[in-house]
């Protein structure tokens, strides 16, 4: 039988309705609204980004203005749609912004490439030319391969030294690292094959990075696809670029591997994905036993009953196998050549570089011993795998960015080494699941703390005894000859003092901004004698290996047995700038009629110096197609075509000049200034100041 809820009374009907209390959001939680719309709005700026460089190509390629235009217009429209549309809509338009990067990073790449063809690393010319000699039937392992250097245009700076003053010719990494040119050369890519590589795993990477990020987060792909240092070195011919993409399908949802539940590839395809990797360059070896470890832990907590080192076992053979099959043929072919060919950048005395620690040695003067720093770099590894075992219930999701500190303190930790592993960080992080809580090392954890702890002061001690090490030559440049309006040095003096008790015969370098130079040719002999010195003339081997007449490099002396680096006190930045009054003249000037030039003292940062008595020169030339001419002016009085000439600044830091044209040519005449102190080497080079001189007009 129904029943019917009594009618409320008078009173209950004069009572308010009852109040039902309503969760009010915390700050956390419209953080996590905020988040997507941010980072989608992040991800369309990109697009804007890529619109607005590309835009520098209207003129150069007819179709870029208007795909220019087009980038910039979806872009800005990618940051209105990322705050007003959801569901299947806001779907399609991230997959639109996704293929607007790719269009964008590809024409970018084409405009670089077209205004510098030249490749930017030594491993990339190699490794293509490793391709183009398999594909000839030549073993790439037993050829030299010093004439791509050449052939690819590769700048010197950019050039792998060696101790002695020579450099690596030979290939120096696995077999697929120019395996995967073979299609690219086979299609007819010709001349640029290892950028059209290059490009295409960049892109592939971002896509891949999309795809298996979670939906709230994929706009990160795009963010991180546009950063500046990953872009250079994509299209600048870094060849980490080719392993990436294995290298994120490697660490996505690596710790489902051998799951009997998991039901995507995730469950084997992970050692065949860091195999591959690693086929391709030495860097992604460092991932593998940090993965060894963590599924170490992961197998302790599977529900089947087998040991745990079963399952980390099992991942190590595949690895293993899958790394032999690709590389078989060239075992076979001659195993010596090929197994020196992959451990190069470990068996050969390589010089130090990088932005690591080794650079407090480069720049700073800090440390020389070089095998106090590369045992630092050796005992980094077993440091951050002990560090991770201890720590792994919180540290699983840093798995990569714990194996990229490895390389910061290594003897050659160039940026590509400490970031390149860092786009699979994402994937690693988000796509595993939490560790297991009982994932830590039981009763023997205390004993492990203490051995981290231990291990820590040792490793600091370490470092001090790195840095602390003594440089065996102490240097000072004494004399410079320089290239005048070319701003670069082509000679220098150095007076070098020996702290050992053995002779030294150094091999002496140039270490300008993050590159060293070719080895400079010593005039005369180069011999400094135990605990004696000498003084040694150095002459740039070529144009390339000429520092900047303003500074900012250090000369670098390798030494052998011990292998130790000496660096002199950097030169530093010059202080002076000079600046002309006017900076144009923009018609032409009639034969006869003076014109003031004032050139201004001003000091880095461009500010105006007073200070009197600076000797400031003023040179002319004429630049036309068929070569270099005198200038045809008389300045401050002097003969026609006389150049350069002096004049001293006055108290308020001013050089006068005055310039009278004393013949009428077609091609406009080039002035500059530049300081020039008695005994010492010119400076502070101006911007020039061009002027046309016509025949006086007839009154």
């Amino acid at each position: 039988m129904a029943t019917t809820a009594a009618p409320p009374t008078h009173l209950e009907q004069l009572l308010p309705d009852p109040v039902v209390p309503v969760r009010q959001p915390s700050r956390k939680d419209a953080a996590l609204d905020l988040a997507e719309p941010v980072g989608w709005t992040l991800a369309s700026l990109t697009v804007v980004f890529w619109g607005l460089r590309m835009w520098a190509g209207s003129a150069l390629y007819g179709p870029v203005n208007g795909l220019a235009c087009a980038m910039t217009l979806a872009g800005l429209a990618g940051c209105v749609a990322a705050w007003t549309l959801e569901g299947r809509a806001a779907t399609v338009a991230r997959a639109a912004l996704l293929g607007l990067w790719a269009a964008g990073f590809a024409v970018f790449a084409l405009l670089m490439i077209t205004a510098n063809p030249a490749y930017g690393t030594d491993a990339m010319a190699f490794n293509q030319r490793a391709a183009e000699l398999l594909v000839d039937g030549t073993n790439p392992y037993t050829a030299s391969l010093a004439s791509s250097l050449d052939r690819f245009m590769v700048p010197e700076q950019y050039h792998t030294w060696l101790l002695d003053g020579g450099q690596v010719d030979q290939l120096s990494y696995p077999a697929l690292s120019f395996l995967v040119y073979v299609p690219a050369l086979l299609l007819g890519a010709g001349m640029q094959t290892a950028f059209v590589v290059n490009i295409a795993a960049w892109t592939a990477t971002i896509v891949l990075l999309f795809v298996l990020l979670p939906a709230r987060l994929r706009w990160a792909a795009l963010v991180l696809g546009t950063l500046t240092n990953y872009v250079d070195f994509a299209v600048g011919g870094v060849t980490d670029v080719t392993f990436m993409p294995f290298l994120l399908l490697a660490l996505w949802r690596w710790d489902r591997f051998g799951d009997p539940a998991e039901r995507s590839a995730a469950r084997w395809l992970g050692p065949v994905a860091l195999a591959l990797a690693m086929c391709i360059k030495q860097t992604p070896w460092f991932v593998l036993p940090f993965l060894l470890v963590a599924l170490a832990f992961e197998a302790q907590h599977r529900p089947v009953p087998r040991g745990w080192w079963r399952l980390p076992a099992r991942y190590l053979v595949v690895v293993v196998g899958v790394f032999a099959v690709v590389n078989a043929p060239f075992v076979v072919w001659d195993p010596g050549a090929f197994l020196h060919g992959m451990l190069v950048p470990f068996v050969e005395p390589t010089v130090p570089a990088g932005q690591g620690l080794i650079t407090l040695a480069l720049f700073q003067r800090l440390g020389g011993q070089l095998v106090v720093f590369k045992l630092t770099g050796l005992a980094a590894v077993p440091l951050m795998l002990l560090v991770f075992t201890v720590g792994y219930r919180r540290l699983k999701p840093a798995l990569i960015p714990l194996t990229a500190i490895v390389f910061f303190w290594s003897t050659r930790s160039y940026a590509s080494y400490l970031i390149d592993l860092l786009p699979a960080a994402f994937v690693a992080g988000v796509t595993v699941r939490s560790a297991p809580a009982a994932a830590t090392l039981g009763r023997r954890r205390g004993a492990a703390k203490v051995a981290v702890a231990a291990g820590c002061v040792a490793f600091a001690g370490l470092v001090t005894v790195a840095l602390a090490s003594p440089q065996p030559l102490e240097m000072r440049i004494v004399g410079m000859q320089t290239t005048g309006q070319q701003q670069s040095v082509r000679q220098i003096t150095v007076k070098v003092h020996n702290n050992t008790g053995a002779a030294v015969t150094p091999v002496f370098s140039i270490m300008a901004g993050q590159y060293l130079t070719r080895a400079w040719r010593p005039k005369g002999s180069a011999l400094v004698p135990a605990h004696g010195e000498a003084t040694v003339t150095l002459a740039a081997p070529n144009q390339q290996s000429m520092p900047a007449i303003e500074g900012g490099w250090v000369v670098t002396a390798f030494s052998r047995r011990p292998d130790a680096l000496s660096t002199s006190v950097g030169i530093p930045a010059n202080a002076d700038r000079l600046s002309m009054v006017p900076s144009t003249i923009n018609a032409p000037v009639a034969v006869g009629q003076h014109v003031p030039v004032k050139v201004q003292l001003r000091n880095r940062l461009g500010a105006a110096q007073r200070r009197a008595g600076v000797r400031v020169s003023l040179g002319q030339v004429v630049y036309t197609q068929d070569g270099i001419l005198g200038g045809e002016t008389r300045i401050n009085g002097s003969p026609v075509g006389q150049s350069p000439v002096t004049a001293v600044t006055d108290d308020r830091g001013l050089a006068h000049f005055d310039v009278v044209g004393a013949t009428a040519l077609e091609a406009p005449v080039f002035f500059q200034a530049w300081i020039n102190p008695s005994g010492e080497a010119p400076h502070a080079y101006s911007a020039q100041l061009a002027i046309t001189f016509t025949d006086p007009v007839a009154p």
